[in-house]
């Protein structure tokens, strides 16, 4: 919490305009650090069976409603988001087509 309290505080001022003061607030009662945990990759096998376990992959993702990290995490993609329209922007002007710059996997596979 003392995180973000210094985030708020030590904001650049170029941020004032796309980063609000209600963007730091928390209000959650009770905080949990979030906690790493594998996603297993299922749907790239081929068959789903004990035999192709060995096979099987997986990928780290951090998990947990109640971290306040997420109030720096929901910040960090408004500036992204802010940089990536003027990114877009930009190299449509310039080049006449899409940046090949994506945000998810539906955005790449529509420009696929």
């Amino acid at each position: 919490m003392l995180f973000i309290k210094e985030a708020k505080i030590n904001l650049p001022m170029e941020l004032s305009n796309i980063i609000l003061e209600t963007d730091f607030i928390w209000k959650e009662k009770r905080s949990e650090i979030g906690v790493l945990r594998l996603q297993p990759k299922v749907l790239k096998l081929e068959e789903i069976n004990y035999q192709n376990i060995k096979k099987l992959t997986s990928r780290g993702i951090k998990s947990s409603m109640k971290d306040p990290i997420k109030v720096i995490q929901k910040i960090l993609d408004k500036v992204f988001s802010h940089l990536l329209f003027y990114v877009e922007e930009k190299f449509h002007s310039m080049f006449g087509v899409v940046s090949p710059s994506v945000t998810g996997v539906t955005e790449a596979i529509n420009q696929i």
